[in-house]
């Protein structure tokens, strides 16, 4: 359900355009080729929750629709993309079950807000060049200059980049008090850092640094693609309390 392809490219005579009835439009998640479309399937299963979160969530899609949705309560929440999707979601499909529902299920559901990147992640969107930190409840960080973005995350930084629909820009607030700049270049909330020459990794939380334990990684979820590496001792924090388990303020999808 979740392979990339451009919004509205046609090939042959088909659209590849899905679109809610509010207007947004989502990413199908099919490579097209001028002779051949496929899809990356989610594995279809009765199971109704990944692994890693079964208490809180559980990934739905319909028969005739590739979109997918978390469901949180009895809360659906579109996935605009795959980078959106695999922002949350560790390892391969198997590891993460779509469950086809039918229409009448799937109606049932209260329709909630989009999902959007996890915070550390660095968004664009489609429409423009601006870049930024998402740092949680949806808030996004300007970085004013690629050459801050290289400062921060190193030279691969764009290889982090991930690029959102401008429809779904909405879903986003970017905070006016949050500016990264030449001046102000520091690391924002939501980042995974390892200062050079040390193997412990610390999130940064609410401008303090949190130690992560290695079970606290796995059990929050974090993404070690994410994780910011070699970063100068000059770059100092207020140490916080350690993070030694789950803490729905880190992985947190309400």
């Amino acid at each position: 359900f979740f392979t990339e392809f451009t919004a509205g490219k046609e090939v042959g005579s088909a659209t590849l355009t899905v679109c809610q009835t509010t207007g947004q439009c989502a990413v199908l998640y099919v490579t097209v080729t001028a002779t051949a479309t496929t899809a990356t399937t989610a594995t279809t299963t009765t199971a109704t929750t990944s692994s890693s979160d079964s208490s809180t969530l559980k990934l739905i899609k319909t028969a005739t629709n590739p979109a997918v949705y978390a469901v949180i309560g009895n809360v659906r929440r579109l996935y605009s993309n795959s980078a959106t999707f695999w922002s949350w979601h560790l390892g391969a499909w198997a590891d993460n079950p779509v469950t086809v529902v039918s229409q009448d299920e799937f109606s049932g559901y209260t329709v909630g807000k989009n999902m959007t990147a996890r915070s550390g992640a660095l968004i664009q969107f489609d429409n423009s060049s601006m870049i930024y930190a998402v740092v949680g409840d949806n808030k996004l960080c300007h970085i004013n200059a690629t050459s801050v973005a290289a400062r921060l995350y190193g030279s691969t930084w764009k290889s982090r980049l991930l690029t959102i629909q401008s429809s779904f820009e909405v879903d986003y607030t970017v905070d006016s008090s949050c500016k990264i700049t030449a001046d102000t270049a520091t690391y924002p909330d939501g980042s995974l850092i390892q200062y050079a020459g040390f193997d412990d990794i610390w999130y940064i939380q609410n401008g303090q640094k949190r130690l992560v334990s290695d079970s606290a990684f796995t059990l929050n979820k974090f993404n070690s693609k994410y994780l910011i590496k070699n970063v100068p001792s000059t770059y100092s924090f207020t140490t916080g309390s350690a993070i030694t388990g789950k803490e729905t303020s880190i992985f947190n999808l309400k």
